[in-house]
């Protein structure tokens, strides 16, 4: 079981509103239907280290977008078409980006350059941008800022 921070916040959350909007919740409401479910790793794909996760709370199981939105920054958490994501580079999508991560999830000079692997549990925990910028800093110097729970 993986705990991941996400900051729900904006910039990082650029259409966690908009997502809200058209379920008929608050941001504040998503943010916290999101971070309080249980998702599995179903797999890698589309980019290195682009994580599809099931396990999306009905109440956010929104489709995905009709025409690509412009491109995202990287580690963006995204919801879209009954799944959650997290994608590893910047790219256009037709995903709701509704958080960011600082973590890395792909990085090639670790041992295991997947920070997860298909079958995985995790969770988000919610975090605030002065937090974001912290964990982001020690992620970039190498730091794997996820925690595991042990077996």
């Amino acid at each position: 079981l993986w705990t991941v921070p996400c900051c729900y916040d904006l910039p990082h959350g650029e259409d966690i509103a908009e997502m809200a909007e058209l379920m008929g919740l608050s941001a504040a409401e998503a943010a916290a239907i999101h971070s309080s479910a249980s998702y599995r790793a179903y797999m890698y794909g589309f980019s290195p280290g682009f994580t599809y996760l099931g396990g999306l709370p009905e109440a956010i199981a929104i489709s995905r977008r009709t025409r690509p939105r412009p491109p995202h920054d990287s580690k963006a958490v995204l919801v879209g078409g009954g799944l959650s994501a997290i994608a590893t580079f910047s790219m256009p999508t037709g995903w709701y980006v509704v958080g960011r991560t600082p973590e890395r999830l792909y990085a090639p000079e670790r041992a295991n350059a997947f920070l997860f692997e298909p079958g995985d549990s995790l969770r988000f925990e919610p975090i605030d941008g002065a937090t974001f910028a912290l964990l982001d800093a020690r992620a970039e110097a190498g730091e794997v800022v996820a925690r595991r729970q042990a077996p």
